[in-house]
């Protein structure tokens, strides 16, 4: 880990401080993420750094993270060459350590100036923000879990359709269940390329993501290929409306998903 930090101390505001629908690990890391974000790049330190700096697994980091973009105070950047993930940021929202939402330093606080309380105008637009970033967020399908995201991306198309919410239904209650995140992006992984090396992809033959997280934790199968002599024969490409990822523009520059 080398980026830089801003660091002049650790200050937590009062508001966040004293807000009981957050966790105290979730408040320091929320200062952290504050004190290495970069005005170009955000935060782009890995899970990894995360869990030896406090302590924790790569696992809760993950949880942590996660629960931090679905309370929408951080946002979430996957930058992508292809279909290979080369960086993560993340960016403090909106605004709790007093920064700037623009460049412009008029920009207003939506926090208020030290112990003088945010004006009725300021929480008007605060307001209005945060329900335009939910509107953006439903029109690009968002499940504000980075995590579940990252797994989805990694499923193997199917012909016949792919239900992304029934997908997320399950993928919650194998979480609610105790089942680890990267638990279940490894068996995806590993699915991924069973179906690659079987020729599956964009098949009925290829198990829809609900059923995939479903109860019957098919993520904890080995998925070794069978030889030649077991693989499924090719099937038409799926129709574009069945296609649940965009592929980016093609001309080989990296691509910003907004998770």
């Amino acid at each position: 880990m080398t980026q830089q930090r801003k660091f002049q101390g650790v200050w937590i505001p009062a508001n966040l401080w004293l807000d009981r629908t957050m966790s105290i690990t979730e408040k320091v890391m929320l200062a952290e993420i504050d004190s290495l974000e970069d005005k170009v790049r955000g935060c782009y330190a890995s899970n990894a750094y995360f869990a030896e700096f406090f302590g924790l697994s790569i696992s809760r980091v993950s949880e942590i993270i996660s629960s931090l973009a679905a309370k929408k105070l951080v946002d979430v950047q996957l930058i992508r060459d292809g279909k290979r993930i080369v960086e993560r940021q993340i960016r403090v929202l909106p605004n709790p350590f007093g920064k700037p939402n623009t460049p412009s330093e008029k920009t207003a606080n939506p926090f208020g100036k030290g112990d003088e309380p945010p004006s009725e105008n300021t929480k008007g637009n605060s307001t209005s923000m945060n329900n335009t970033g939910e509107k953006d967020s439903k029109r690009r399908g968002d499940s504000g879990d980075p995590e579940f995201e990252e797994a989805w991306e990694l499923c193997p198309k199917r012909a016949g359709g792919n239900s992304k919410a029934d997908a997320l239904k399950a993928w919650r209650a194998r979480r609610a269940a105790g089942v680890e995140a990267a638990r279940m992006i490894d068996g995806v992984r590993r699915y991924a390329t069973f179906c690659r090396l079987t020729n599956r992809i964009g098949t009925e033959y290829v198990k829809q993501a609900a059923t995939f997280f479903g109860p019957s934790l098919h993520f904890d199968d080995d998925w070794t290929p069978p030889d030649d002599t077991g693989r499924a024969p090719r099937s038409p490409a799926p129709e574009p409306g069945h296609s649940h990822r965009d592929q980016g523009a093609g001309d080989g520059r990296p691509t910003v998903e907004y998770i």
